[in-house]
């Protein structure tokens, strides 16, 4: 090759590292890209280890991941993410645009649903954290313990009070149930080392549904069973329950070693939600069978202040006091109903079947009190069909130096439209006119509370209100008025 033409070639190649030096340095609108990553438009330029990728956008790890411009750092986990998308942790999960971080579970989670510990748990938006537990929680439900008790919905329970001997809390343990509640109740309830007898103690009158080799009586019962009152608050619905222990003698002997005690518990349920798919099973005949078998009804029984306004704070009253008692029935997608009281028991315990006993509301809704004592005990004129208000002078049993006592209730409710009759009434005896007389203005349906007004009524939805315990104090309270003073004999 001649001396001329070798110059021109190696003045070729100089010009070719010159200008590869110059594109290196002063690329502006082609970017190179190395290592066989795709960069996007407007990108500057890429280097083989950390990459520099959009005008002002993140860097991208050596992952050979295809990245849009302006797409945030991505981990070394092989994961597609969408523009905006978050930081995603090394788990192999799929996240939308704004979902938050996921810990290493395995879990699938919504767009603004929180952390999910590593417990397997399908959590909505909003549910809470669900702790290591196996539970299944709603959003918004409370933490469930682990005792193997089926509830689609849960509620949480309140051990409200104590009356009588002094109660372990920890002996006694509530889980509320979508449409039933179970109460766990160690034996040694009062924490002295002495275990008490299954079988005197009792969940509103029902007696335990099991027991175990450690100790632990169960009682399971639905919502509307076993004694329970509802209460309707602002914000929620409330069943209560009372847990009795009334100690028997020993080994058969007519001593006892230990007072007796009462225990309230509660259940909350949110007014907004759905509290039971199965609150109530009414038995309908098909003269009322007009009445949506799927509403829900609720049946209420409370004690009401003075001006029947709200419900009383004390249940402690004294002789002389009356008692206004209001019975009502809250309707979900259904015909306005009436609701009736078919009896009424008051006796020491929550069993109706106990000793002494007075029954004061008998034959289908006949007000027998005042008729059988000259009381004041009536029922009031009714303002509305759904509920229903009684009057009733305090009393206390004679033979039985006990001040408290529950009074049970069994309520009915009917659709509004159909007329009263002798099985669906509300009838107080006037001791001034000397005769029955009914709330709902039909005097004849009360024509049989003297002799017999047959079985019970049969249609409508049924229902069962407790109230108590409450206390009759024997003497009057200072700047009363005087009224009836009289004794029950049981």
């Amino acid at each position: 090759m001649a001396v001329h033409e070798r110059v021109i070639v190696l003045l070729l190649l100089l010009g070719c590292s010159c200008e590869a030096q110059l594109n290196s340095r002063f690329a502006v609108k082609t970017p190179q890209v190395s290592a066989g990553y795709q960069s996007g438009l407007g990108a500057s330029q890429v280097v083989a280890a950390s990459y520099q990728v959009g005008a002002g956008g993140p860097k991208v790890a050596s992952t050979g991941f295809q990245v849009g411009v302006g797409v945030p750092q991505v981990a070394s986990t092989g994961f597609q993410v969408g523009v905006g998308a978050p930081q995603v942790a090394s788990t192999g999960f799929q996240v939308g645009v704004g979902a938050p971080q996921v810990a290493s579970t395995g879990y699938q989670v919504g767009v603004g649903a929180p952390q999910v510990a590593s417990t397997g748990y399908q959590v909505g938006v909003g549910a809470p954290q669900v702790a290591s537990t196996g539970y299944q929680v709603g959003v918004g439900a409370p933490q469930v313990a682990s005792t193997g008790y089926l509830g689609k919905q849960v509620a949480p329970a309140l051990v409200k009070s104590v009356t009588g001997m002094q109660v372990n809390p920890d002996s006694v343990r509530v889980v509320c149930g979508e449409d039933s509640v179970m109460v766990d109740v160690q034996q040694d309830l009062l924490a002295i080392g002495q275990l008490i007898n299954p079988s005197d103690i009792t969940f509103g009158g029902c007696a335990p549904t099991g027991q175990d080799a450690s100790g632990t009586v169960r009682f399971q019962s639905a919502l509307q069973a076993c004694g329970s009152t509802m209460m309707m608050t602002a914000d929620a619905l409330v069943y209560s329950f009372a847990l009795i222990y009334t100690p028997r003698g020993i080994n058969g002997s007519p001593i006892v070693r230990t007072n007796g005690a009462v225990v309230s518990i509660e259940c909350h349920y949110l007014r907004k939600q759905n509290v039971s798919s199965n609150a109530l099973v009414p038995t309908w005949i098909p003269y009322y069978a007009t009445m949506a078998a799927e509403a829900q009804l609720n049946f209420s029984l409370r004690l009401m202040d003075d001006a029947w306004q709200n419900e009383r704070a004390s249940n402690v009253y004294f002789l002389g006091n009356v008692l206004n008692i209001e019975a009502s029935v809250l309707v979900g997608n259904s015909q306005p109903l009436r609701v009736f009281v078919d009896s009424c028991v008051a006796t020491l315990v929550p069993d109706v079947s106990s000793v002494p006993s007075y029954a004061f509301v008998q034959n289908s809704g006949c007000l027998t009190d005042a008729k059988v004592t000259g009381s004041r005990s009536q029922f009031l004129p009714r303002k509305q069909d759904d509920k229903l208000q009684l009057q009733l002078d305090a009393f206390r049993f004679s033979q039985d130096g006990r001040s408290s006592m529950f009074i049970t209730c069994s309520l009915r409710a009917t659709v509004a439209s159909v007329p009263v009759d002798s099985q669906h009434k509300a009838c107080s005896f006037s001791l001034a006119a000397n005769r029955w007389m009914s709330v709902d203005g039909n005097d004849q349906v009360c024509g049989c509370c003297d002799t017999s007004c047959g079985l019970a009524g049969v249609a409508g939805a049924q229902g069962t209100g407790v109230l108590g315990p409450i206390t009759i104090q024997q003497g009057p309270p200072m700047g009363s008025q005087p009224g009836q003073l009289y004794m029950l004999k049981g």
